[in-house]
């Protein structure tokens, strides 16, 4: 009987060591036996430079107006000023720099001139202005035109616009207009007034009122 439970003993604890030995083998093969595999995806980026500048150039107008040294024209204060025989060129800005981005560049006419008015030969207040401005290729004269408003739409509708520059092979150069004026000396007739019109020019000149204001805005800005 002792013998007997001797054997059942022993196989127990066979069976015992056998249950450990595959829970080992388990746990072992759990530990060497899985697969595995890793990747890094990474970039890095800087912001785009804008990277143009704009720097307005010198004025239309000027204090005094020569010609091979001879001071035709000489305003007595620090005002500028224009007369008849006087002619300017208005270098509005020059842009600069190497963008990354591709931008649109806008012109904006800013052209405003006040009191150019004078009594005719009916007595009546008439609108007169002999200047003449040219944008590019278009010459614009102020006695084309109704009114001072009319001669203003023109001019600024003259130098209002707009391009697209690609960044793609973007050199720098951009197309800025280029802007003149003049008063001539002598302007002339137009209709029955005269022979010319200088009792008219002689009138805006005592009056002291009549002003001209040349201006254009420019504006850049990236686009998709």
């Amino acid at each position: 009987m002792k013998k007997q439970t001797r054997r059942s003993h022993s196989k127990k604890a066979l069976m015992l060591l056998m249950s450990m030995t595959l829970a080992t083998t388990c746990v072992v093969g759990s530990t060497y036996a899985k697969y595995a595999t890793s990747e890094l995806s990474t970039s890095k980026a800087r912001v785009a430079k804008f990277g143009v500048q704009i720097k307005p150039n010198g004025q239309s107008f000027k204090t005094s107006y020569d010609d091979e040294n001879f001071v035709s024209v000489l305003s007595a204060t620090e005002e500028n000023v224009i007369a008849p025989g006087t002619k300017g060129t208005m270098e509005a800005m020059e842009i600069t720099g190497n963008p990354e981005v591709s931008i649109k560049v806008t012109f904006k006419g800013k052209f405003d001139i006040k009191n150019w008015k004078v009594i005719d030969e009916k007595e009546a207040e008439t609108y007169y202005c002999p200047l003449k401005i040219t944008v590019g290729e278009t010459e614009i004269f102020g006695m084309d035109h109704a009114d001072e408003t009319e001669f203003e739409n023109a001019v600024n509708n003259a130098i209002n616009s707009s391009k697209d520059y690609s960044v793609k092979g973007f050199n720098g150069e951009i197309d800025v207009p280029s802007i003149s004026w003049e008063w001539a000396f002598e302007t002339e007739k137009k209709g029955s007034v005269g022979e010319n019109y200088d009792h008219y020019d002689t009138q805006l000149a005592n009056s002291g009122n009549a002003t001209v204001e040349l201006a254009v805005e420019t504006v850049i800005e990236q686009i998709d």
